[in-house]
């Protein structure tokens, strides 16, 4: 580990200020465009192998002994992260767990999730203005090899405007709202959002049989997450469930000997992955793994 993760990963866009309501958090210094790299930060330390449940006794183990293996000046910032519980001495593991992100699902269901000391203290919104994700492919678009948790801009952020994420992009929805006061804003907030995020998130295998209906599903999906100022991933995943309802009717036309239907049918499908492109490279950035899929998927369809 190195003391260069306590230095400033922002390039200045951040002012940590106390948030009224919420303790600590950061607001824009100036104003900063959709698109624009916020943050690009690699982690502290992460632990591998971590369970969605209760946490066994190895990986406890594991924790604890990442957390003695910091520097003073690390352990010190590490152990002023937000803790969980106000009424009594916080754990390490228990501190690691409220202030980790996620960074690799695995295929047995474990997880990779990391520290990252200046992405720790964004505030969460159901309705963020920037983006964060974790990206293996490099930091600072590319410029080193090492692999970093980015954050974009998704919206134009004013001067002195609070920065925030949505931590259901890094955690479960009930890990961030089961403990919410009934009849707060946060439970309310959720509550509303449940209905509309599932049938965002839903979408696949339950769209009628007919193109025009699917089509209208999908024109109607698209203007709903407008209207709740959805971006990421809600918007970038009805244009990919678009993108192949096309593809679906492309083939179809092809296995009909209809030249015409079949381009006019590409043409649209291209055009999807274009929208899905523009706000992945928005929200992750050129270089995040997402964006390099959609890409190549692109290409595919026009070089068919």
């Amino acid at each position: 580990m190195s003391l260069s993760t306590l230095q400033d990963p922002s390039h200045g866009h951040l002012q940590k200020v106390e948030i009224p309501g919420k303790g600590d958090g950061y607001t824009a210094r100036q104003s900063i465009a959709p698109g624009t790299l916020i943050l690009a930060e690699t982690p502290l330390f992460s632990v591998d192998g971590i369970e969605t449940g209760k946490l066994s006794k190895t990986t406890e183990a594991r924790i604890n002994n990442a957390v003695q293996q910091l520097g003073p000046a690390e352990l010190r910032r590490f152990r002023e992260l937000t803790q969980p519980f106000k009424n009594r001495k916080c754990l390490d593991k228990e501190r690691f767990l409220a202030n980790s992100f996620l960074m690799t699902r695995h295929p047995n269901g474990r997880q990779t999730k990391g520290i990252f000391l200046w992405a720790s203290w964004f505030n969460h919104s159901c309705i963020p203005n920037a983006c964060c994700n974790w990206n293996p492919n490099g930091t600072d678009n590319g410029r080193n090899g090492q692999g970093s948790l980015t954050v974009h801009a998704i919206r134009n952020i004013i001067p002195g405007e609070e920065i925030v994420v949505d931590y259901l992009r890094n955690q479960h929805a009930k890990d961030i709202f089961t403990t919410a006061e009934p009849g707060s804003e946060s439970a309310a907030r959720w509550e509303a959002m449940s209905f509309n995020a599932g049938r965002v998130a839903n979408i696949q295998g339950h769209l009628p049989g007919q193109i025009w209906q699917r089509l209208d599903i999908l024109q109607n999906l698209i203007r709903l997450v407008e209207q709740e100022r959805l971006v990421y991933p809600q918007k970038a995943m009805i244009f990919g469930q678009l993108a192949e309802l096309y593809i679906d009717e492309m083939f179809r036309h092809r296995n009909n000997d209809d030249d015409a239907l079949f381009e006019d049918c590409r043409g649209k499908a291209i055009e999807a992955y274009q929208a899905k492109l523009d706000v992945e490279m928005i929200s992750l950035g050129e270089n995040s793994e997402e964006t390099r899929i959609t890409s190549c998927l692109m290409q595919r369809w026009r070089l068919s």
